[in-house]
């Protein structure tokens, strides 16, 4: 089940077993419509014609997550595929926009990652996937697991994702997708469940034998000494525009590590900071808008232009 709120009323999407995705109106505590494929059936009976465009895959759907940034719902199913659809309160306009194709089993586990606008899976063919977004998604990174995933979760504040595998919580670093945390539960047992806790920075996680454990919530140090954020660079990006080149060592991350130091940004330098590596840390659409503010500014005045 996924929760919507960023429309007029507060959905909620079930799926399961019967391959059907019910649309629920919390407000109003109703179910609002189904998923509708619009397939073709050669039958009299309304009931067999309804049933069969209510059909979402072909294979039971064993999981899905919601993005609010592009208003898309991603679902895994039995039939190893993951089907992407556009959300809506009417059940016929939920288009199909992609299909991701590449595992070799059962799809059960699938979230989206806010800072890079990625899909992630898991699958029972003991593997993570990382996929782009878009009307043609392809995978971009497959990562082996040491066991069959259970549980999957995005932690979008921290630029982490959670892997259960039987009794280990895995936490990957989405820079570099390196385990950079491990938990490890009774030996035996299966977690089944994961469930982010960030007002006391942890994760809890709901395992066969019916216990629940706690565990510290992995902070990462994006802010090491040396290494500059994001709103950082660019604030110092928008100074050298403004004021030429300073003395101040300015550094750009890779994968953690300090890299090159840029004594100034040429073109080729912001084209190295937008790439995918960085994981968004300058984006493209970030120096676009950046762009945009600083042709307001005069170089060698450093004051703003009437015009």
């Amino acid at each position: 089940m996924v929760l919507i709120t960023n429309f007029q009323h507060i959905y909620l999407l079930s799926a399961g077993w019967d391959r059907r995705i019910i649309i629920w109106n919390i407000d109003h505590q109703r179910q609002e419509d189904t998923c509708q494929m619009g397939a073709a059936i050669e039958s009299k009976d309304p009931k067999e014609v309804r049933a069969a465009t209510e059909v979402s895959s072909d294979g039971p759907i064993l999981c899905m997550a919601y993005s609010p940034q592009r208003n898309e719902f991603a679902y895994g199913s039995a039939d190893r595929l993951v089907y992407i659809r556009k959300f809506s309160p009417c059940g016929r306009e939920m288009t199909l926009v992609s299909t991701l194709v590449g595992h070799l089993s059962d799809v059960t586990g699938v979230c989206w990652l806010e800072d890079s606008e990625n899909w992630v899976t898991v699958s029972d063919d003991m593997s993570l996937r990382v996929w782009t977004s878009g009307d043609v998604s392809q995978c971009v990174e497959a990562i082996g697991l040491p066991a069959i995933p259970s549980a999957l979760i995005a932690d979008n504040a921290n630029l982490t994702v959670l892997v259960a595998c039987e009794n280990t919580l895995l936490v990957y670093d989405v820079y570099n997708w390196r385990i950079v945390q491990r938990h490890s539960a009774t030996e035996g047992t299966v977690i089944h469940s994961i469930l982010l806790i960030p007002e006391r920075d942890q994760v809890a996680t709901g395992h066969n034998d019916g216990t629940i454990c706690l565990w510290a919530l992995y902070k990462p140090n994006r802010t090491k000494q040396g290494v500059l954020t994001a709103r950082q660079l660019e604030q110092n990006m928008v100074s050298q525009i403004l004021h030429g080149p300073t003395d101040f060592p300015y550094k750009a991350v890779e994968n953690d590590v300090i890299s090159t130091k840029f004594d100034y940004y040429s073109s080729e330098d912001l084209d190295y900071m937008a790439t995918p590596k960085l994981s968004r840390d300058i984006s493209r659409a970030a120096l676009r808008n950046l762009t945009a503010k600083t042709r307001r500014y005069s170089v060698d005045s450093g004051h703003a232009n009437d015009d």
